[in-house]
């Protein structure tokens, strides 16, 4: 009589982590390849100061040491996708020696081209009142003609015009939560996902990609494109009113690009 083969459930589901991870790890690599060929000419778009920032600091690094930072960043894209990933694995938590630099950097550096919309009008606000603040009385002239050229938008119009590009898009239709975030539950490529916007704080906008395919290695959980190229978290602090039709439809490239993972995971596998 023979006897039934039997299989180890377990060994089945690491193997078949282990190979959907190095599929995301070549993804998120592919991405970072391009951006960087591209003079990361693509994610700079995004209206963020931060985004920015990180993108001109990536551009005066030598290539080996900007390669060196992005395997950083690509270590650290993997726990939007891993719930286990080994925590002392993050490159904050191992001393990666070149993203603590990076870090080092970001923290230090003071420049004007990296103030928001909200801290320029503020700056101007000030200094056109009757009683300026001395401590900003410093602020250089280009940079109060940049803050009075600036045409403010504000989060009612913003949320207006996600939510008609959304809607049309992606069938999508908003519901309000705590605070200023609302989530939009949308279908696109085949699939049904949740992109999670809030409106409130500092920031403009904060976005994020939520979806699973049923299978724990697949799993995307606050996603976005920013974040997952390692220039930035997906807080967008620039928009205006000559810049918000533009933004929005980048945000539906991104957001594409977000739910194609499964796609394109399939895609290099086959």
């Amino acid at each position: 009589m023979r006897r039934a083969l039997q299989v180890n459930p377990g060994v089945s589901q690491a193997a078949r982590r282990f190979k959907v991870t190095r599929g995301i790890e070549h993804l998120i690599q592919t991405w970072i390849d391009l951006e960087d060929v591209a003079g990361w000419a693509f994610v700079r778009g995004v209206p963020s100061t931060t985004t920015w920032q990180t993108v001109d600091y990536l551009r005066s690094l030598t290539p080996s040491r900007r390669a060196n930072l992005c395997q950083a960043f690509l270590g650290n894209a993997l726990y939007l996708f891993d719930k286990e990933r080994d925590p002392n694995l993050h490159a904050a938590k191992a001393n990666h020696p070149e993203f603590r630099v990076f870090l080092e950097a970001r923290n230090q550096v003071f420049d004007w081209r990296y103030q928001n919309v909200r801290a320029l009008r503020t700056i101007l606000g000030d200094q056109m009142g009757k009683r300026p603040t001395p401590a900003l009385a410093n602020t250089p002239k280009e940079v109060l003609d940049r803050a009075r050229d600036i045409r403010p938008t504000s989060a009612n119009e913003i949320r207006k015009v996600v939510k008609e590009a959304f809607a049309l898009r992606y069938g999508a239709r908003p519901r309000k939560l705590d605070g200023g975030e609302w989530q939009y539950e949308c279908l696109g490529l085949g699939r049904r996902f949740r992109v999670s916007i809030d409106y409130g704080g500092w920031d403009q906008l904060r976005y994020s990609v939520d979806h699973e395919e049923g299978s724990p290695a697949i799993w995307g959980h606050r996603l976005t494109y920013e974040q997952i190229v390692g220039a930035g978290l997906g807080h967008w602090n620039f928009l205006t009113a000559d810049n918000l039709a533009a933004s929005v439809n980048l945000l539906c490239a991104l957001v594409d690009r977000l739910v194609a993972i499964p796609d394109e995971l399939a895609h290099h596998a086959g």
